[in-house]
């Protein structure tokens, strides 16, 4: 499929809130609808056979929300002229909570011509099920653009990334109390403002614009990743282009990309690591360079070839 006229269907708002930025010219979150951006796309929902009948690719998000979708979609198009792209948004470790019954998400995905995870687990799981291939893709990142940002000018600041799903704030405290030389502590995410994560790190960064986050991360001497869940690691992803090296869990497939030697879930080896890249600059250069590297896996040219040899397959 060479000519792809593109169009991403969703419900989910903040997604939605996300593609009404498009076409501005302010730095693009990272991930689900750059795919629009690079394929030059709409996030649309067509009311017509005539406008379904403008695509010849329907990508769905496939969420809670997003389930509804498909039978709408499937009884006004030609599916000899128009296919259906289908990846799946959740983390394995979520679908207890979004799909309690898998069979029902299965089946959705089986209707798909295509069908891709963004990290390899969720691929292996539903290849396992499906008896179909699920080819690997990340959602995009701008990297051509978060170039500009890249400074060898850094705080003496460990980042400490709190995520809603899992909210994992405790142990990292345990990975970063008392870093040498000096280092504090930063937390952020959405839920580091929790008031009981006030006494556990030295700053919070309050919730931003993706714009005005990703000069922060920047900033950064190193992030430690609190994230545990089988995931793809848009963050990680960031900061490797940046950088800025990461520790993390192994179980983020970016972590084990951009920085295998900082790959660790125990936290007093995290600590480990930590010092490490505070006091040894040839450990840190290394592994900095080496996330800069592979980093370039998530870009948009890398992630728009690994989508069109899935569409030619």
């Amino acid at each position: 499929m060479e000519d792809i006229r593109y169009c991403l269907l969703s419900f989910d708002h903040w997604e939605a809130d996300e593609s009404n930025k498009f076409g501005e010219a302010d730095v693009p979150l990272s991930g689900l609808f750059n795919w629009a951006r690079i394929f030059k796309g709409k996030r649309a929902f067509p009311r017509t056979r005539a406008e379904f009948e403008e695509f010849n690719l329907i990508h769905i998000n496939l969420t809670t929300k997003n389930m509804l979708l498909l039978p709408g979609v499937l009884k006004n198009i030609d599916r000899s002229q128009t296919k259906i792209l289908i990846n799946v948004d959740y983390a394995v470790d979520m679908w207890k909570d979004s799909f309690p019954y898998p069979d029902a998400m299965l089946e959705q995905l089986d209707k798909a011509d295509y069908i891709f995870g963004v990290e390899p687990v969720m691929c292996q799981v539903l290849e396992h099920r499906l008896r179909r291939p699920v080819a690997h893709i990340p959602h995009p990142v701008a990297t051509h653009v978060l170039d500009a940002f890249r400074t060898p000018q850094r705080l003496n600041q460990i980042g400490v990334s709190i995520h809603r799903y899992d909210a994992n704030f405790l142990l990292p405290h345990f990975s970063t109390r008392d870093l040498p030389n000096g280092f504090q502590t930063v937390a952020f995410g959405s839920t580091a403002d929790k008031t009981g994560l006030l006494h556990l790190y030295d700053f919070m960064k309050p919730n931003t614009d993706f714009k005005d986050f990703i000069p922060f991360v920047a900033s950064l001497y190193a992030i430690l990743e609190s994230y545990t869940l089988f995931s793809y690691g848009r963050l990680t992803a960031e900061a490797a282009f940046l950088g800025v090296p990461c520790v993390g869990s192994p179980c983020v497939e970016s972590q084990s990309r951009c920085f295998p030697l900082l790959c660790e879930s125990n936290p007093m080896k995290q600590r480990t690591l930590l010092v490490s890249l505070i006091e040894d600059q040839g450990f840190y250069s290394t592994v900095a360079k080496y996330g800069i590297e592979k980093s370039e896996f998530y870009s948009f040219d890398s992630c728009a070839n690994m989508m069109r040899n899935l569409l030619r397959s």
